[in-house]
């Protein structure tokens, strides 16, 4: 059926800050973030799914669910993460863009359904999302077996975890990813300021600041680099595996994007940016609506060959 929003970025800004307006009418942040998350990519275009799902599983006791392609390497894998804004989002939000990252990878993709915000506050959420990664290492769909890869990939507050777990590995000593993506992430919680050239209805100082306050617990700072993987010592950075990240360039996250790249370039790490002209957060969520979104889908799948 056609999509009921027009095809096309400046549609779908249109529709996004229609959503946003309607849960700012909610009383706290939670509330708002899991209305704008549910109905986030529902603008009621078609999705076509080419991956088999059999399910909500778990992973190293992490809730989640395997996105499996047909003819998939049973020795390469993804883990996925997704966005929110810690708060809210699940594998099913990102269903569509889980299965078309599988498909593109030829790796089955673990979606984990980690716990949110502000129920579970830091470092809940990225304890699960440890404790997947270590697990899908020795652990595919089809039962226990060794990994030779494995991506990690997140978007928005997903992209933030993924960077987090990373130096989470990389700090402690652990088996860290052999890749990661970056989707629009939110690498950087600190001290939020307004970007030059922004026209982004969903992302802005104001709301980054509002979810890092529910993500925190008491005490918490977002100087901490598990919160703020851009304030990651040099010597993490050093060590980082290769990296792709996508932004668009009109939304409020894309000048963290471009730093965190840059601490990467400079540390002489391999390091891919894809900065999108005139897209809105997370574009790659609305892949029949979007032609840049099937072109971004398509670039990850060739990072990740």
């Amino acid at each position: 059926m056609p999509p009921a929003v027009p095809a096309g970025p400046n549609a779908v800004k249109l529709y996004l800050a229609a959503l946003v307006a309607r849960a700012g009418a909610l009383p706290t942040t939670h509330q708002q973030i899991r209305l704008t998350m549910g109905d986030y990519s529902e603008t009621g275009a078609a999705r076509l799914y080419r991956t088999r799902q059999p399910g909500p599983t778990t992973l190293g006791g992490v809730a989640g669910e395997w996105f499996i392609p047909e003819g998939h390497d049973p020795r390469r894998r993804n883990l996925y993460l997704h966005g929110g804004g810690w708060i809210g989002g699940s594998p099913s939000t990102h269903r569509q863009l889980v299965d078309a990252i599988a498909g593109v990878s030829g790796r089955a993709t673990f979606a984990v359904d980690y716990r949110l915000a502000p129920e579970h506050a830091f470092p809940a959420g990225l304890d699960d999302c440890a404790a997947a990664l270590d697990a899908i290492w020795g652990n595919g769909p089809e039962g226990p077996g060794e990994a030779s890869s494995v991506a990690v990939l997140g978007d928005s507050a997903g992209g933030n975890l993924a960077g987090a777990v990373t130096v989470k590995a990389l700090m402690e000593g652990a088996r860290g990813p052999s890749q990661v993506v970056l989707i629009s992430p939110l690498i950087d919680a600190r001290r939020p300021a307004a970007a030059e050239g922004v026209d982004d209805p969903v992302c802005t100082p104001q709301g980054i600041a509002a979810v890092t306050a529910a993500y925190l617990p008491p005490g918490g700072t977002a100087d901490d680099p598990l919160v703020s993987p851009l304030a990651a010592p040099e010597a993490v950075i050093a060590r980082f595996p290769p990296t792709l990240i996508q932004a668009s360039a009109d939304e409020y996250l894309r000048d963290m994007s471009v730093a965190f790249a840059r601490r990467l370039w400079n540390a002489a790490r391999p390091v891919m940016l894809g900065v999108w002209p005139g897209q809105p957060h997370v574009f790659q969520l609305f892949l029949p609506e979007i032609a840049e979104a099937d072109q971004a889908v398509r670039q990850i799948g060739q990072f990740l060959d």
